[in-house]
């Protein structure tokens, strides 16, 4: 006897159930997968920025007449554009809103909805020049590789400053990472800048600011090196929020078309000597309130390095 085949119809029905529940078997495979990377991703990410540590620092003493207070200020407000993250106000602002999440730099000031309200010196010492809160955790983003370079006098009076800037009731948004945002931390590219640095290395003394090249060298190392990099060629940085271009490269030899007004233009107001605007997350807002002598002096220091 000949075996006949079933109706077409038949076959196409069993083989699209079989189809579908491939499909559905794929999909939800797929999601358990992705459930179990994010459920990973999230322990490792937190134990990374659960990492405490414990920080000894010596006493600093804090001044309190108006030269230094005012030096404070201007060291917040220009040289280390600390507005760029925590705002003008000092109260809180948007550093990451993308696809990493969104991640908020805390409100400082003595107001309601502050992290730093019950900080002691000691406190502020550790989260500027150690990356450390006060609960030990690193502080994610928060520059302090840049500011371990801060001399003790400037140190003293930059805490000085922000203790009695006005107060601003306002939350703390603080960190909500997405899942790219866990990973980045996982692999660095979120930096936690305490695990970098030398905890030991002892406040270093006032710059020579009669050298224009050595007083250059200070100023560079708190507001350029972190983006520029240290031999300032720059390139792709950790931490760079999506769509910013790279840190351009900053060396005698890449400036080698450039002026000292050229320099002090791009630094002040964000405009290249081609007339081509530089992104807003260089911090020329900031820098614009440099004098022209400390300008002059990064300038000096970059001409006078080789390359």
């Amino acid at each position: 006897m000949v075996h006949c085949p079933g109706p077409p119809a038949r076959r196409t029905r069993a083989m699209g159930s079989r189809l579908r529940w491939r499909i559905g078997a794929g999909l939800v495979a797929l999601v358990a997968l992705a459930f179990v990377v994010n459920v990973a991703l999230d322990i490792a990410s937190r134990r990374r920025l659960g990492v405490t540590r414990v920080i000894a620092v010596d006493p600093l003493e804090l001044p309190t007449d108006a030269d230094a207070i005012a030096w404070g200020r201007h060291l917040a407000k220009s040289v280390l554009a600390c507005g760029h993250c925590h705002g003008d106000d000092m109260g809180g602002g948007k550093v990451i809103d993308g696809p990493p999440g969104k991640v908020y730099a805390p409100n400082i000031t003595s107001g309601e909805g502050s992290v730093t309200t019950s900080f002691s010196t000691s406190d502020w010492v550790r989260v500027i020049r150690h990356g450390v809160k006060n609960d030990g955790a690193g502080a994610l983003l928060m520059p302090s590789k840049d500011y371990v370079n801060l001399s003790e006098r400037d140190l003293a009076c930059l805490i000085g400053y922000v203790r009695q800037v006005r107060a601003v009731n306002r939350g703390t948004q603080g960190i909500e990472l997405s899942p790219l945002g866990r990973f980045l931390v996982v692999i660095g590219q979120l930096p936690i800048e305490a695990e970098a640095i030398d905890h030991t290395a002892p406040l270093p003394a006032s710059p020579d600011s009669a050298s224009a090249a050595a007083y250059g060298a200070y100023l560079v190392s708190l507001s350029c090196e972190g983006c520029h990099k240290r031999d300032l060629t720059g390139g792709a940085m950790r931490g760079l929020p999506p769509g910013v271009p790279d840190p351009a490269d900053i060396t005698r030899a890449a400036l080698s078309d450039w002026s000292e007004a050229d320099f002090a233009r791009a630094v002040g107001t964000g405009q290249r000597p081609d007339g081509v605007m530089l992104d807003a997350f260089m911090p020329y807002r900031s820098f614009a309130s440099m004098t022209p002598a400390e300008v002059a002096a990064m300038w000096a220091y970059i001409q006078s390095r080789e390359g």
